[in-house]
């Protein structure tokens, strides 16, 4: 063992072709288990007799030792045994990986974060498309977080409006880079235009499946339970009720820095919020005055054109990211629904994560359901209206 890893490169290598070789060449599960129980035993043999792991060494370890067990469980659970089979197999692995989790502050199985954006993260099958898959989980992250990052002071009131246009506009530029990223997940002209075939994609899901550890159960990786997608609608004021609900659900997968994040967004004022307070009126009140009114307490501010542009940046933040979400949506249509009606009965049978639904648990609906809710409010609506009517005045 190297002083940062547990696994080699080689046998993560030889893990992946295992795993490669399992769902897409229909070899026998029971080939690759006893490899895997044989890491996975030295992995724990290692973390029982050493005690001083530093938080960062020990999310090292849990990457590499979740990822192991999430191939564990998948080849046990399509050989029709249950997970907790595959944990059971492994002397002291359930001890281990609460262990680690508990030292680094994160849940005690490999999640979204140590799968795709801790360092180049745990592949489980090692093609060319599932590293791009991670590649634009990073990117899109990465890009939401900083939207998220630069609009929180607008969300509070910090800005004056000339501040909030500038920032929302830089904002509208990196939300049109994450409409890119979400549509080269889309086929064209009968192309793939991204490097990830269908196929690669459903090898590589068939590893992010469920399983208990400390008499909890831990839902697979998903790369909606990344920081940056988690934070964006809060921060917009695109969130709903049942979405929050959704949140408080996913921050338990997520390391502390991210949750406290995720969490304090949500119970912050949004982007929105701050051009319905400039008003002065409450949403309900807003939304019931007529369009000519509002028209006329939004040309009546002091910084009115800053405004009303700050308002139209926003506009387009809000319906680019709408337009990505319908491309994830799409891509959902693409990748599974699609294919599983192209997959020979033999392959599906290899695979055990369900098509219907996300490896978070939810159906395919609940994506719908967001793009629906992403869509445009009352109040978003009721302001653009006034602010179109103000422009129609000043070019008559």
């Amino acid at each position: 063992m190297t002083n940062h890893r547990l696994l080699t490169e080689p046998e993560k290598a030889r893990v992946a072709e295992l795993n490669l070789r399992t769902t897409a060449g229909g070899q026998p599960p029971e080939l690759a288990i006893p490899m895997i129980c044989d890491l996975l035993s030295r992995c724990t043999e290692f973390i029982s007799h050493h005690r001083n792991f530093r938080p960062p060494q020990a999310k090292t370890y849990l990457q590499d030792m979740g990822g192991l067990t999430s191939s564990l469980v998948r080849h046990h659970v399509s050989i029709g045994n249950d997970p907790q089979v595959a944990i059971a197999s492994v002397s002291g692995l359930d001890e281990s990986l609460s262990r680690l989790g508990k030292i680094c502050g994160l849940p005690p199985r490999d999640t979204a974060e140590t799968t795709w954006l801790f360092g180049e993260g745990f592949s489980f099958t090692a093609t060319i498309g599932e590293r791009e898959f991670g590649r634009s989980v990073r990117t899109i992250n990465q890009l939401l977080g900083d939207i998220s990052e630069m609009l929180r002071p607008v969300a509070d009131g910090d800005y004056e409006w000339l501040d909030s246009r500038q920032v929302l506009e830089r904002a509208e530029a990196l939300m049109s880079e994450v409409r890119t990223e979400y549509n080269r997940f889309r086929l064209k002209d009968g192309g793939m235009p991204f490097a990830m075939t269908g196929e690669e994609f459903v090898f590589m899901r068939d590893f992010l499946g469920p399983y208990d550890v400390g008499a909890q159960t831990l839902t697979g990786p998903n790369a909606a339970f990344t920081p940056g997608p988690m934070r964006i609608d809060s921060v917009l004021g695109t969130a709903d009720s049942d979405f929050l609900a959704y949140l408080s659900l996913g921050t338990k997968l997520l390391s502390k820095k991210s949750r406290q994040l995720v969490e304090a967004d949500s119970r912050g004022p949004s982007v929105l919020d701050a051009f319905i307070s400039e008003t002065g009126m409450s949403e309900q009140k807003l939304i019931a005055t007529p369009d000519t009114e509002v028209a006329a307490v939004l040309a009546s501010m002091p910084d009115s054109d800053n405004y009303i542009n700050s308002l139209a940046s926003f506009r387009k933040i809000r319906t680019t990211y709408a337009t990505a979400s319908a491309a994830h949506l799409q891509a959902i249509k693409t990748y599974l629904t699609d294919l599983e009606q192209k997959l020979s009965p033999a392959l599906l049978d290899r695979l055990v994560v369900p098509f219907s639904a996300g490896t978070g648990g939810n159906g395919h609906d609940h994506t719908a359901r967001l793009v629906e809710m992403r869509a445009a409010g009352e109040v978003e609506t009721k302001l653009v209206n006034a602010a179109e009517l103000i422009g129609e005045a000043a070019a008559a």
